[in-house]
């Protein structure tokens, strides 16, 4: 039997450069519907919700798509259930 050692922490510095490399190489020249409809002054507001019910992971991930001056609400911690719906 193969055995692998468990990741149980990934440095967020790992996380947040992992992420913009993957964003960049999705959109090398960034969001250019967004960019040509809408002002960079707009406040946007966003609702995530389960279509099926889950278990809840991302509790540090999620921030990190989030750059300048934002509000983040996760009502739900990692490992926690999720029904659908909410």
């Amino acid at each position: 039997m193969i055995s692998y050692n468990q990741i149980e922490t990934i440095p967020l510095d790992y996380l947040r450069d992992r992420i913009r490399q993957y964003l960049l190489e999705d959109a090398p020249r960034g969001d250019i519907t967004t960019q040509g409809t809408v002002d960079e002054d707009v406040l946007a507001q966003a609702e995530i919700s389960a279509v099926e019910p889950l278990i809840f992971c991302g509790e540090l991930i999620v921030p990190v798509f989030f750059e300048g001056e934002y509000r983040l609400v996760i009502p739900v911690h990692d490992g926690e259930a999720v029904p659908a719906g909410q």
